[in-house]
């Protein structure tokens, strides 16, 4: 039996080209559906890393920034009479001028002179940001076991942190006193601090009866600090909000370098994508039995006197950043933004 069918057969035909145009339908919807879910579900990816993203930079931002806030000018003895024979020139430089103001605001229209410029190149300062200098004894400190002050020279528990030119704190119960250092003897764990081998010390006398240390030289005295005592270098740094290499805004903050031969202010970016900084100021009347305290923040520029013997002291700072994410992930295809409030209180300015 002949078992080929005709060619006019039902069996024998394919798809007509109306089933070929609804099948071609119906998967182009079946994939614009399946596409659609991957473009949403990469939105949302995409949205999440940005927002983990930003979460992060709002956490290390104040983790940071607000830990060195709070520790303005502190020492690890706890000492407030301080003497400070660091000069540059006749007058002591703003990074090292603690009893001037271990905590300084600088507002939006004011140049931080000395410190960083405010323009528009890498690292600079971007205008109309605030700025908060912090000053203090950096917290590895070592020991003084030894301090022969007609030699000029420290003994310490360990000389390896510190090399020459570095700026310093040291103190012991009764006074602290800043200066630079000058030869580093690690073996003998030893450093001097006479003007010849530190250039910007403009007294080897680390003692001075006033407070505060006035801008003159005249006045210091020898003091022998006691064993027992601690030394740390001097950790002064800017916070502000500066330009990125990529033409964006990052958070930065400034170092001491004594690399060059001399000490030098470097910026540093710490945070990316940190668009403002706001600071507001509370201060404390300290001129009667009982520090009382204001009723209002102020900004930087109602604050006449940043020194820690002030009669109206600024015992806090409310630190107010603005982040935004790296990409253009909301609904209206710009990027996400995040406000976010600190309030720190300044430890060493609790009391007087």
């Amino acid at each position: 039996m002949n078992t080929r069918q005709s060619l006019g057969s039902p069996r024998a035909r394919g798809f007509t080209l109306v089933e070929l145009m609804v099948g071609m339908a119906l998967g182009l919807v079946v994939v614009g559906i399946v596409v659609n879910i991957l473009m949403s579900n990469l939105q949302t990816y995409r949205v999440n890393e940005d927002m983990g993203r930003l979460q992060e930079s709002a956490r290390t931002s104040f983790e940071l920034m607000a830990r060195d806030v709070r520790e303005a000018g502190q020492n690890s003895c706890g000492a407030r009479p301080q003497a400070n024979v660091i000069r540059s020139g006749s007058a002591v430089p703003v990074w090292a001028d603690m009893a001037g103001g271990s905590v300084r605001g600088y507002e939006g229209d004011q140049d931080a002179t000395g410190l960083v410029d405010t323009g528009t190149s890498a690292g600079q300062r971007v205008s109309g940001t605030d700025a908060v200098l912090v000053i203090r004894a950096a917290p590895s400190d070592v020991i003084v076991t030894a301090h022969n002050p007609s030699g000029t020279v420290f003994t310490l528990s360990s000389a390896a942190g510190f090399a020459a030119l570095d700026p310093v704190v040291v103190c012991d119960a009764g006074s602290a006193a800043v200066f630079q250092v000058g030869v580093v003897d690690t073996g003998a764990k030893t450093l001097n601090y006479n003007a010849t081998d530190a250039p910007l010390n403009c007294s080897t006398g680390l003692d001075y009866p006033g407070y505060p240390v006035p801008a003159s030289c005249g006045g210091f005295a020898n003091k022998t600090f006691t064993s027992g005592g601690f030394m740390a270098k001097l950790a002064s740094s800017l916070w502000y909000i500066g330009i990125n290499a990529n033409g964006g805004r990052s958070l930065y903050r400034t170092q001491l370098s004594t690399a060059g031969g001399g000490v030098s202010v470097v910026a540093e970016e710490i945070v990316p994508d940190v668009e403002d900084l706001q600071v507001q100021y509370l201060t404390a009347d300290v001129s009667g039995a009982t520090p009382v305290l204001a009723s209002e923040w102020v900004d930087a520029d109602s604050v006449t006197d940043w020194s820690p013997s002030a009669t109206q002291v600024v015992v806090s700072a409310r630190l107010d950043l603005t982040l935004h994410s790296p990409n253009k992930v909301s609904t209206d295809a710009t990027t996400l933004e995040r406000h976010l409030l600190s309030v720190v209180g300044l430890r060493n300015r609790e009391t007087r």
